[in-house]
């Protein structure tokens, strides 16, 4: 089932099976159409890689909180949420020459062409990079989260927005060359058309 509002989207599926670590869950979700490309640990939490049957970019799932009580997160680029249990960020890696990658920021593009991604070459970061560890606010697409209950009874579920827009108010230039006039348009990113093509694979698990 999913839901539609003015400024977000939610999408609830209803899968059954035991919670039991974070670690276990991630391990499983591995449906058909669906390859898992490894796993990565940042400062800020773990991640899993997932590519898409067919499509060229790569999704990275962060581990973003883990307790199973109300909370409110302040998540980097995106709207506060409330609800129970494990987070994620979905993050989206294009492929430079896939069409989204013209929508993502500036910074992103360049980012995704520096030697952090092996000039292009690497589908996803490279963490021993000069460049350091991924900033948390990059590539994010949405939220992915799970729902629990003590009778192992849970949600799989998602909120984005249809687009997600950033505004570049003094404009962005790397090297001297203007990229995005002052007050241009950085970012516009199909937020849930992205995160929602990864959540119905992962959801199929459980169906």
């Amino acid at each position: 089932m999913a839901g539609r509002g003015e400024s977000g989207h939610g999408g609830v599926l209803s899968p059954y099976f035991e919670l039991v670590l974070v670690g276990d869950i991630m391990g499983q979700l591995e449906p058909a159409g669906l390859r898992r490309l490894g796993e990565a640990r940042y400062s800020y939490g773990r991640a899993w890689r997932y590519q898409v049957e067919g499509v060229r970019g790569v999704y990275e799932l962060v581990e973003w909180g883990v307790q199973r009580s109300l909370l409110k997160i302040n998540l980097p680029g995106l709207p506060a949420l409330e609800f129970l249990g494990p987070v994620f960020l979905v993050r989206y890696y294009p492929h430079p020459d896939e069409e989204v990658f013209e929508e993502f920021s500036a910074r992103e593009q360049v980012l995704r062409l520096s030697p952090y991604f092996n000039c292009g070459e690497s589908p996803y970061p490279t963490l021993d990079s000069a460049e350091g560890e991924l900033d948390p606010t990059l590539f994010n697409v949405g939220t992915m989260y799970i729902l629990a209950s003590d009778l192992g009874v849970v949600r799989l579920g998602a909120y984005s927005q249809d687009r997600l827009v950033s505004v570049a108010e003094e404009g962005v230039s790397v090297s001297n060359v203007l990229l995005v006039p002052p007050g241009g348009r950085d970012r516009n990113v199909p937020g849930w058309a992205l995160t929602w093509r990864l959540l119905e694979r992962l959801a199929g698990v459980y169906r």
